[in-house]
């Protein structure tokens, strides 16, 4: 059952008053703003493709409504039905090199923000201490019981990734602890990036420092701040407790005071043939961690100017050396995870508080032509860098190369090369699992041919290119086989081409395809997995309920 959380009278009014004040303001935009100097350019360029998209929901490619769910899994992470772990892994085999990506979930913070979508414990280090000990105890027995099902005396990392919650919200023992159990049961020696979401709060002070000399000594080299916003009134408004001073402390901190892990350098090596070893990876260092930052647009009270002043000052960090990506995410106000967060109960009480969906597109418009000017390009859909090989190998191995990745924690997921499982959102069941020695899940997938091979196209398809190689590989057929009708519809509409991409041949978006990327991809969705009702889209040429039948995605007809 979706956990759900409240709304006071008093704070929707709250919450409102500073809405209505924020919207209509103007920003103090950065001194020789590259926006103001060329919003006039700018703007013509971002309505231009705000025309093209509302073109394509006329098409029936986007809902009527404009509301918006992430392509990120297939099928989506809401819709997968209870089942059990003999259910789900009954037939599962290790991948034939033994390497996993691995993720882990920390359901902790200080606070909900009002856009998050997850369950989780909130309270002070202090307050949480005695959860978090018998949380941890729960997830060391959770990866012994993962390494048992596997067969495995440690598992072969390939990339990490700890998310959360926050993975970095515990006092630095306990961190320590977390790090420590999990890096014995891994073979480090195998990992290409350790990534690590973290929240500012957590960067700054004397624990701060511990935690941050923590991950740098544990072989952390990637780190992700939510930071969502540069205004102070929007932070605010989506319950961030760092102001903009203490996400530029954590920034300088991560960036200025310690070394990390140079992965870079030890892939290069790997390449070369050369035996890395646990000395060898520990003793190749960097200066500072790889950081990316994220924002949200389409946030309550955020108007254009709001959005690309906070994208440029992004920009402007950027350009001193101090972070390599920024990821910028829609807003999404249905819940996309096991809890309904703030954010839907203010929509449905007063929608007009949101920009509408021709406000978001604008906003993605505007922020992605600033980026252009400071030199920052699209890498994986969302991620701007000017480095190509600046990733999230997590999320590249998971979405484009589809290899097998394991979730440990509460709401975990697993996403492994033929199904897919979730890990219970209650704590008392996911205590209970673990200490039966069994593995946390209770809902999973195991697709059929037909669903595998809309999964190899979604997927890669949003984020990169669909490898043709790669999809002959993973179902012993031609992509140029299956979905006839729903490739030419794409390419028809400009949205997908057939060409290259370092050097092998793909189906990739065009540009335009780039910009709507989650409904290009959910055009390969079954119709139980559209993630709107036949209703809610205009029967067009791009409806894509239309020629999405079993016989056309196998190549039948």
């Amino acid at each position: 059952m979706l956990a759900k959380t409240e709304c006071s009278d008093a704070q929707y009014h709250a919450i409102r008053d500073i809405v209505r004040r924020v919207e209509k303001s103007t920003p103090e935009f950065v001194e020789d703003s590259l926006y103001v100097k060329h919003k006039d350019e700018i703007m013509a360029k971002a309505r231009k493709r705000v025309e093209e998209v509302l073109e394509l929901q006329k098409k029936g490619l986007i809902c009527t409504t404009g509301k918006f769910v992430p392509s990120v899994h297939y099928p989506p992470i809401t819709q997968y039905p209870f089942h059990s772990q003999e259910e789900v892994m009954a037939t599962y085999k290790n991948p034939e090199d033994g390497m996993f990506d691995i993720y882990v979930h920390i359901p902790f913070c200080a606070q909900h923000c009002s856009f998050c979508h997850y369950p989780g414990e909130l309270g002070s280090c202090s307050a949480l201490r005695q959860n978090q000990i018998k949380y941890l105890d729960h997830l060391e027995m959770e990866m012994d019981n993962y390494m048992k099902v596997l067969g495995v005396d440690k598992i072969k990392a390939r990339a990490i990734l700890f998310g959360g919650g926050t993975p970095s919200h515990m006092d630095p023992d306990l961190f320590e602890r977390l790090m420590k159990f999990f890096t014995d049961r891994i073979d480090r020696t195998t990992v290409t990036q350790f990534n690590f979401d973290v929240d500012e709060v957590t960067l700054i002070g004397e624990d701060g420092m511990k935690r941050l000399e923590i991950m740098s000594r544990y072989g952390v080299d990637r780190l992700t701040i939510g930071s969502q916003s540069f205004h102070p009134e929007i932070l605010k408004l989506m319950f961030r407790k760092a102001t903009v001073p203490d996400i530029m402390e954590a920034i300088d901190n991560c960036r200025n005071k310690f070394t990390c892990v140079d992965y870079r350098k030890i892939n290069r090596l790997r390449e070369q043939g050369v035996e890395i070893t646990q000395e060898l990876l520990d003793s190749t260092r960097r200066d500072g961690f790889i950081l990316n930052l994220e924002f949200i647009f389409g946030f309550m009270g955020v108007n254009v100017d709001i959005f690309a002043d906070t994208i440029e000052r992004a920009c402007r960090v950027h350009q001193q050396g101090l972070i390599d990506e920024i990821q910028l995410y829609r807003l999404k106000v249905d819940a996309y995870g096991d809890f309904q967060g703030i954010i839907g109960l203010l929509y449905d009480r007063e929608p007009s508080l949101f920009p509408d969906f021709e406000e978001n597109m604008l906003q993605k418009a505007v922020a992605e032509e600033i980026l252009r000017l400071y030199g920052l390009k699209g890498n994986l859909r969302r991620v701007y860098t000017k480095d190509p090989y600046i990733y999230s190998h997590y999320a590249y191995n998971q979405c484009c190369a589809q290899l097998d990745q394991i979730g440990l924690g509460l709401t975990a997921f697993s996403s492994l090369r033929d199904r897919f499982f979730i890990n219970t959102d209650s704590f008392d069941e996911y205590y209970a699992l673990t200490e039966s020695g069994k593995l946390a899940l209770n809902r999973g997938y195991v697709r059929d041919r037909e669903e595998q091979l809309r999964w190899s196209i979604a997927l890669p398809l949003k984020n990169t290119e669909v490898r043709k190689d790669r999809f002959r590989k993973i179902n012993g057929m031609e992509i140029e086989q299956c979905f006839k009708k729903k490739w030419k519809k794409l390419m028809d509409a400009g949205l997908v081409v057939d060409k290259k991409v370092l050097g092998y041949p793909s189906y990739t978006l065009t540009e335009l395809g780039k910009f709507v990327a989650d409904e290009c991809a959910e055009e390969f969705n079954s119709n139980e997995f559209i993630p709107w009702a036949r209703d809610e889209y205009i029967h067009g040429e791009l409806y894509p309920y239309d020629d999405n039948t079993t016989e056309d995605a196998l190549g039948i007809i």
